[in-house]
């Protein structure tokens, strides 16, 4: 199986979006990804996908711009979009809701992204503070890539860990 990284809304708004903060760091990661064709999938959740519509409406995007873009997003070779299964969730439940004080109050869309990087072993890329802090203990292969905010960037630490499980 292909090396997989999940992608959060965070990451997907700042790819797109040259006013957001961490457009940047994403522009850099992401085009460290695409630099590994044919070796890696990039997996986006659905509820992802319609929080990056949402959040680029409300960051005043028409609605013209927000269908290119999402959809020359969706056309790029190892994109896929990518539920998870109702088994999926009953079998990671547990861990990542029981397992700390603070997984419990790990949010729906958190939740599925999680279970997505644990069915495909994905290394999972976000700017949301909060996702990383609640999931990375449980899920060591969560990705904070970006010193926006003062936060520690574990750029060097993701790109380690995808290319070593990428020749």
């Amino acid at each position: 199986m292909k090396h997989c990284v999940v992608e959060d809304s965070s990451f997907i708004v700042a790819t797109i979006d040259k006013t957001d903060p961490f457009h940047k760091d994403a522009l850099y990661i992401f085009k460290q990804l695409l630099s590994k064709t044919g070796k890696i999938k990039i997996i986006i959740p659905p509820l992802a996908l319609y929080e990056v519509i949402v959040t680029l409406h409300r960051k005043g995007l028409s609605h013209k711009k927000i269908e290119q873009v999402v959809m020359n997003l969706l056309h790029i070779k190892d994109i896929i979009v990518l539920s998870i299964t109702e088994t999926s969730a009953l079998r990671h439940c547990t861990t990542l809701l029981n397992q700390t004080n603070q997984a419990t109050a790990l949010r729906t869309a958190d939740f599925m992204i999680t279970c997505i990087g644990l069915d495909f072993e994905a290394q999972i890329l976000t700017f949301d503070r909060k996702l990383r802090d609640k999931v990375k203990p449980v899920y060591p292969s969560t990705y904070y890539c970006s010193s926006v905010g003062g936060f520690v960037d574990e750029t060097g630490d993701f790109l380690a860990e995808l290319n070593s499980c990428t020749p």
